[in-house]
């Protein structure tokens, strides 16, 4: 808020499990935004200014972190 600046997370919800509450994916100072699941569903791409220019990203949700 002091720099005047918003940046984007990815959040997950699980809507099969009785208590649906968000799951944070990513908290990086960049922008993550428009996330995509792999076709096995064992990853989400998404694209990022980490690397100071908007690149696809790729995150396994069996954790870990995210790679260029």
């Amino acid at each position: 808020m002091d720099a005047d600046k918003r940046r984007a997370d990815l959040w997950l919800l699980d809507f099969d499990s009785d208590k649906v509450e968000p799951r944070r994916l990513t908290r990086d100072p960049a922008n993550d935004t428009n996330p995509r699941w792999s076709a096995d569903s064992k990853n989400i791409y998404f694209l990022s200014t980490r690397s100071g220019s908007s690149q696809v990203w790729r995150l396994s949700l069996e954790g870990g972190e995210a790679m260029q």
